[in-house]
């Protein structure tokens, strides 16, 4: 029996909170569990599984049976609990399949756009302004130099922010030049399953991404003085099919760069996909 490592322990006295960042579920510990969680860490080979607090562990995920196939995180603990604790925040009805993850995701959108939207409000800050140096187009630097160097402020003033967004634009390429190398090693350690999952799915993801607005379009002509039929008109011409496919091969370039250097379309399978949904990746 091992201890899970994406628990971590806040001590609140008089209890202690277990948090597992992996499940976003939080446990408060009475003074009898407190010490029999004293007693595992001490001799894990402990656990009794007719013990109603050690079972309760492990239904939490505060214990597990080891698990050979688990993945070594590699970095600092501080760093894997952020990355766990900040994603996949588990919904109360978990979708099984793409049709159910695109059905509650339309119908979190049509609930979040019945709702008026929140009043815009600016407030002046009265704290002193940062002044940006222009910023440094050689983004082949490392991701440990950009780290170190990179400046933002989110404080504005009269001067033209223009050299504030060219700073933002050169972080992103960074970013996803990071993360484009990074993608090389997960894919080269992914199990033929995952990579199967991966190519299933990642046509639909980079056309929910290529997708226009058509709220948002729509609404924003309306105001403009367009008319309804020729908004409509409009946004008909921009978000269909074609289109999204179109805006897919030029914003995903890098992405598409990524898989040719992993090899991803030499997989008949793997192209197939791409072919079907209409995505040429030549």
């Amino acid at each position: 029996m091992i201890f899970n490592t994406k628990v971590f322990f806040i001590a609140r006295p008089p209890s202690l909170i277990v948090w597992n960042c992996e499940t976003h579920q939080q446990f408060e510990l009475s003074i009898a569990y407190q010490h029999r969680l004293s007693e595992l860490i001490s001799t894990p080979e402990s656990f009794d599984q007719t013990c109603s607090i050690d079972k309760d562990f492990l239904d939490a995920g505060v214990i597990k049976y080891p698990n050979d196939s688990e993945i070594e995180w590699g970095w600092d603990r501080l760093s894997e609990i952020f990355h766990s604790g900040t994603k996949c925040i588990p919904l109360e009805s978990q979708p099984n399949d793409l049709a159910d993850s695109t059905k509650q995701y339309s119908a979190h959108c049509k609930e979040t756009l019945s709702k008026p939207p929140p009043i815009e409000s600016f407030k002046k800050s009265s704290s002193n302004h940062i002044t940006l140096p222009p910023p440094n187009r050689a983004i082949s630097a490392g991701l440990v130099h950009v780290l170190k160097t990179r400046k933002t402020c989110r404080n504005y003033d009269s001067s033209p922010v223009h050299a504030m967004f060219q700073d933002h634009l050169e972080d992103e390429a960074k970013h996803a030049l990071f993360f484009a190398d990074l993608f090389k090693t997960i894919w080269h350690q992914s199990t033929p399953q995952q990579k199967h999952f991966f190519a299933k799915i990642l046509p639909s993801i980079l056309k929910i991404f290529s997708s226009g607005d058509s709220y948002w379009l729509i609404k924003a002509l309306i105001e403009a003085g367009i008319s309804l039929d020729a908004a409509e008109t409009i946004n008909d011409l921009l978000n269909n099919e074609t289109s999204t496919n179109k805006r897919v091969s030029s914003g995903a370039s890098m992405t598409f760069s990524v898989l040719r250097k992993v090899n991803f379309f030499s997989e008949p399978t793997y192209a197939s996909l791409f072919l079907q949904a209409g995505l040429p990746y030549e």
